[in-house]
């Protein structure tokens, strides 16, 4: 790959260092023989991998459904579960020994919810 492409592609895309999610591949291909793979970074503080168990709560408390707190930050979390088609987009998160935190979610898959604490307290 001519040292100028790769240059200029490390202007235009700017990558971040200490970020495990962020700007990763460079290929030969179509634009001058490069072509860039980069998910940008949108969290407001770094996570980190985790396996807790923990308990989605809501509908007042009757409804309880068990996670798995698969990485952390001081504002967020990504939560793995057996389905997400029942989870309502707020709810508390129980982790024993903890006192409960309200969530909201940002994103949805299969089986993968990512939130936000709305009163970041869980670290």
């Amino acid at each position: 790959m001519p040292e100028c492409n790769r240059q200029l592609a490390l202007q235009l895309y700017p990558f971040r260092k200490g970020f495990s999610n962020t700007a990763s591949a460079l290929s030969r291909s179509a634009f001058g023989g490069l072509s860039l793979d980069i998910r940008l970074e949108k969290r407001l503080s770094p996570r980190r991998n985790t396996m807790i168990e923990a308990t989605i709560v809501f509908d007042g408390g009757r409804t309880r459904m068990r996670c798995i707190i698969r990485n952390l930050s001081e504002t967020g979390a990504k939560l793995e579960v057996a389905s997400v088609t029942r989870i309502p987009r707020t709810f508390d998160l129980v982790v024993d020994k903890v006192r409960p935190q309200a969530c909201i979610v940002i994103w949805r898959s299969v089986k993968e919810l990512g939130v936000q604490f709305r009163d970041p307290q869980i670290s």
